[in-house]
């Protein structure tokens, strides 16, 4: 029969009547993805399954002024030159609900050069439009919590 020859074979081309299995994950009805990113993973909450971030964090080196445009979990500014340097998000609603982006100072020099951070539009920092860091090495994490950027 079919079965035994591809045991034997390994060849599939001689079953007939197959089904047609679609893998895309827009035809199953319990999915809901919003704000697709790389790294995304699926998880299930008993009765639909969503995506959400992986463990594995995405990292976006600049060197210069950056309007970002790819939704990133950690920034870092390691310019080549001294000088100061924004850094402007895109809109908030970009990210997930709970998702945090990490700033650091990478070349140690914010002290002398601030690294700005700029929110877009009509979205805050805290109440701000912006957060400065002004110490070498410094870091901030900021958290999108569906309508503005918290610092954690």
């Amino acid at each position: 029969s079919g079965l035994s020859k591809v045991a034997t074979t390994g060849s599939y081309s001689d079953l007939t009547n197959l089904p047609v299995i679609d893998n895309s994950v827009s035809s199953l009805t319990d999915v809901t993805l919003t704000n697709i990113s790389t790294n995304d993973v699926l998880v299930y909450n008993g009765t639909t399954w969503y995506n959400r971030k992986s463990s594995t964090r995405s990292v976006t080196v600049i060197t210069d002024d950056t309007t970002i445009t790819n939704v990133s979990d950690t920034v870092i500014v390691r310019k080549s030159t001294g000088s100061a340097t924004t850094i402007t998000l895109p809109a908030g609603s970009s990210f997930e609900e709970g998702q945090v982006v990490q700033f650091k100072d990478g070349k140690g020099d914010a002290t002398t050069n601030n690294i700005t951070i700029k929110a877009n539009g009509s979205d805050v920092i805290d109440g701000a439009s912006s957060v400065i860091l002004s110490e070498g090495y410094a870091a901030v994490s900021i958290l999108w919590d569906g309508s503005n950027w918290n610092i954690v």
